[in-house]
């Protein structure tokens, strides 16, 4: 699920590296060689803003959170839990809070609401597709995942949860909210920023629709995926 762009044992390395490669997520160690992580934090901070800080050390999480907030940090993890459940820490503190693999050409994330989110779908949906092999137009899905999920998070305001499955030539996402509002389709003047979420709907994908649920309702889309 993650690829490692850079690492580094002391604070100025650490913080050149951020600035430089953009990271999504910097595990930070709190004893670094030449400085503590919570000098660096803000440093990282302001050299990576996009990128999501995690704190990591021996002392327990309690006499640190709030150091860790403070310094804008997302979340905090302590060395004594196992490396093995690393990754998966990692995914619930920075926005996956599950992810689920079921079967083997169909996977479930589980998305807090915030600012990152969409990008997190997005990654989520391109990993999932190309450990499948598929060969779907993957910049159109990346697009109508980006707008289903933003507008989900802006007009539910919950929690999202991100299905796709691959099921022959076709790829289907589905976006699940907690609001069982219908989606509405808004007028875009040429100098707006947003409502043009079905127009791509209509535009770019192969078909899509909205099914409703006690608990809220699900818009999903395909795609054609050519097949070999």
């Amino acid at each position: 699920m993650f690829e490692v762009v850079g690492e580094a044992s002391d604070a100025g390395t650490a913080i050149s590296l951020a600035s430089s490669l953009a990271p999504d997520i910097v595990l930070l160690d709190l004893h670094l060689r030449d400085k503590d992580g919570l000098w660096a934090l803000p440093r990282i901070r302001e050299g990576a803003p996009a990128a999501q800080v995690v704190l990591r050390s021996a002392f327990p999480v309690s006499e640190l959170r709030f150091a860790a907030f403070a310094g804008g940090a997302v979340g905090y993890l302590e060395k004594g839990r196992s490396p093995l459940t690393l990754s998966n820490d990692l995914l619930g503190i920075c926005g996956f809070l599950d992810v689920i693999e079921a079967g083997i050409q169909q996977a479930k994330a589980r998305l807090a609401r915030n600012n990152h989110s969409p990008r997190l779908a997005r990654r989520f949906v391109a990993e999932a597709l190309d450990r499948w092999g598929s060969r779907a137009e993957f910049d159109v899905i990346q697009l109508l995942v980006s707008e289903t999920v933003t507008n989900a998070i802006l007009h539910a305001r919950s929690d999202v949860q991100v299905s796709v499955a691959l099921a022959g030539d076709r790829v289907r996402v589905s976006v699940f909210d907690g609001s069982t509002r219908g989606v509405v389709r808004r007028p875009a003047l040429p100098e707006s920023t947003s409502g043009r979420g079905v127009a791509m709907l209509d535009a770019l994908s192969s078909g899509w629709g909205v099914q409703f649920t006690p608990r809220g309702k699900c818009v999903w889309f395909d795609v054609r995926a050519p097949m070999d």
